[in-house]
């Protein structure tokens, strides 16, 4: 009798356990399967929009050059004796910087993920006039003259609250603090240069004392699956800015 009311006890000791593991697996499951999901999205929606930028990355910089190569035109011209800058070329020219590299831009990303690139990108091309120290080359000073803005992307880009774009102005600002401000930009002047293209000892004036800069901004909220997730969790992830400084020395 007494055997037979300890089996039983086992018996019954047994089915709670299994029981109990049961519950266990069932709760072990409720809050692995969310967690593994958010930890699926969230990291393939960061990995989508480091793509993103690196792919954005290459259409600026493939767009900026093919459009100085396929110009083929000096921005600077004779003006007398001087050299002077060509703004109505410049003005041509940043225009279709900026529609050559949106263009890139649209086609890459339409192939890649999104239905609606044009909303998500603005792209915008400033011209840079920098004056310089005829001696030494160095850059004295510089003024924002002008802002082109691709008819194909957006006018500006409504920016989530984690995302921060810097202005030209202040990308401009950090550039030329950098490094104690002396940075090297001059021209060497056309008329101080020999047959051989080798410079004419010891002239008063080397560097022309115009240049020209072309400032790309790219501002893009990046491509991801579920850009709410992304924004809540690491906002900052969700937009970017590429900005590339060009110097036209033709």
């Amino acid at each position: 009798m007494q055997l037979s009311q300890n089996k039983q006890k086992n018996q019954n000791c047994i089915k709670f356990l299994a029981v109990n593991e049961y519950g266990n697996g069932m709760f072990e499951m409720m809050v692995f399967i969310p967690l593994a999901l958010l930890i699926l999205f969230v990291g393939t929606d960061i990995g989508l929009s480091k793509l993103d930028q690196a792919m954005v990355n290459d259409a600026v910089r493939e767009g900026m050059h093919s459009q100085l190569v396929t110009s083929g035109h000096s921005l600077y011209k004779a003006a007398g004796d001087s050299i002077i800058l060509d703004h109505q070329l410049i003005g041509i020219t940043a225009t279709n910087m900026a529609d050559r590299i949106a263009r890139s831009i649209i086609s890459r990303r339409t192939n890649f993920l999104s239905s609606n690139p044009h909303d998500k990108v603005s792209v915008h091309v400033s011209t840079v006039e920098l004056d310089i120290d005829e001696t030494l080359g160095t850059v004295t000073g510089y003024t924002l003259t002008d802002t082109k803005t691709s008819n194909l992307s957006s006018t500006t880009i409504n920016a989530p609250a984690k995302v921060t774009f810097i202005n030209d102005q202040q990308y401009l600002t950090n550039k030329f603090s950098a490094n104690g401000g002396q940075q090297h930009a001059g021209i060497i002047a056309p008329t101080y240069l020999t047959s051989t293209n080798t410079l004419v000892s010891a002239p008063n004036k080397t560097y022309l004392k115009k240049s020209v800069a072309f400032l790309i901004s790219v501002e893009a909220i990046a491509m991801s699956i579920n850009p709410g997730w992304l924004d809540l969790v690491l906002g900052s992830e969700l937009g970017f800015q590429v900005k590339e400084f060009e110097l036209i020395r033709n």
